[in-house]
This record gives C-alpha cells, structure tokens and sequence, in this order.
C-alpha cells in the first residue's frame, strides 16, 4: 500500500497548477519590467510653445499669433514635398523681408528644421528645406521684427499650405 501512495505523488514541476500558478505573476513581472524600458526610452520632448488655461479647456493663443490676427496676416505656401522649396505669398500689413519658417514633425523632434525665408523681387518669400518631406509637420511661420507668428498641420500628401489671421 505504501508503494502505491508513493507512485501517484508527482513532483511539483510536473503539476500543470503549480506551473500556471508561477505564470501569472511572472509574467505580470516580465511586462512590469517592459514597460519600464519602453518608458525610460521613449521620453516625450518638451512643449515648447505658450499655453494659457482657459476653463476646463486649454487653449493654445500665444500674444505672437493675436498680433498676427490683429495685423490681419494671411499666407498662402506651396511645398515641393520633393525638392523641399517653399514658396509663400504674404498679405497683411508691415510683413519683413526675412521670415523664419520652423517645421516640427508631428512624432520625431530630431527631424525638426528652421528654414530662413528670403523676399525675392516678385514678393514672394521662398527657400529650401533641402530634402523631401515625408509625414506630418506642424508649420509656424513667424517675423520676428514686427512680433507675430501664425501655425498650422500639414498633413503627409498636403501641398498647399493656408493659415493666417483673417480681420
């Protein structure tokens, strides 16, 4: 009889229970420890723009882009995704001849540029981000001399870019 007892014991690691029971918690561990890399690794960049709470609501109305609203500024670029010119015609009162023209990709900051925009003899302000565009940007043109600036998306099959402060 003792024999019998002593063949229907099995060792632990033979147990299905005992190895689902070990599972769960280890693999709450093995994610816990994921996600900690992916946390220390993926840090998101700063926001760099001015944020005014209003209410419940944030929203985003820098003294920059009143100006421009108040100076009635309208801007109307093209974008050779390809070849990376930009062309802008600008409306609007006291525009200078140098514009800065910052494009910041919607998930990767390193790909971030400040372009420096140049008023030819037509009036058009142009220049050459240099290399194709792929993806989402957020575009902010700005003059920095008379204090405004104005911000719009592009998207990733955008071409013509329209933003300003309309009267």
């Amino acid at each position: 009889m003792m024999n019998a007892a002593a063949e229907t014991i099995r060792p632990w690691y033979r147990e299905p229970l005992a190895w689902l029971v070990f599972a769960l918690p280890l693999s709450a561990v093995v994610a816990g420890i994921a996600t900690v890399f992916i946390a220390v690794g993926g840090a998101d960049s700063l926001v760099v723009d001015d944020f005014q709470k209003v209410g419940l609501v944030a929203e985003r109305r820098g003294a920059m882009e009143r100006r421009a609203e108040e100076l009635g500024v309208a801007i109307t670029a093209s974008l050779d995704r390809e070849s990376g010119m930009i062309t802008a015609r600008i409306e609007g009162e006291r525009v200078a001849d140098q514009l800065v023209f910052d494009l910041h990709h919607a998930t990767q900051p390193a790909l971030d540029q400040r372009i420096v925009l140049q008023r030819d003899a037509a009036g058009l302000h142009r220049g050459s981000v240099g290399k194709a565009l792929p993806g989402r940007w957020y575009v902010r043109i700005a003059d920095e001399s008379n204090g405004w600036r104005v911000t719009t998306r592009l998207s990733a099959t955008d071409r013509l870019i329209e933003f300003g402060g309309m009267k």
